[in-house]
């Protein structure tokens, strides 16, 4: 698979998408600089920018390396974040999920986090991929 993807995927009350530069990131600067957040990641927090989540965009090239942000539906605020990575020949993927806005981890809907991810894993199932992993890390 060499052409960059654009995923979408829709639930009841989150889209998750392909993450764009232009995107309204909400707390995302907090989530990186808040302990327990960055504990589940095994990193130390930092105070990054909106230029540092421009660069993480641009650090994903959308066939081997895809970043997929978890937007609330009624107010298109960025809440979650999976990153997805593709080793084609293998057949294998491995995605990463962290919910960072904290609100909505305490209230997240789980049915429509799970129902993206069945989406996400049946697409990749799809394209022929034997193994998938799957780390959650809100």
């Amino acid at each position: 698979m060499t052409e960059p993807l654009t995923i979408v995927i829709d639930t009841p009350n989150y889209v998750v998408r392909t993450a764009e530069e232009g995107d309204n990131i909400g707390n995302w600067c907090t989530w990186m600089n808040d302990p327990a957040t960055m504990r589940m990641l095994n990193a130390v927090p930092q105070q990054l920018t909106p230029d540092d989540y421009v660069r993480y965009v641009r650090a994903h090239n959308r066939t081997t390396q895809h970043l997929l942000g978890i937007y609330r539906r009624s107010d298109d605020q960025l809440v979650g974040l999976w990153s997805v990575y593709v080793d084609w020949e293998g057949s294998e993927f491995l995605i990463n999920l962290i919910v960072g806005d904290l609100p909505e981890r305490r209230h997240r809907r789980d049915h429509d986090l799970a129902v993206g991810l069945g989406v996400l894993l049946g697409a990749f199932r799809f394209c022929g991929f034997g193994r998938g992993f799957f780390q959650d890390f809100d």
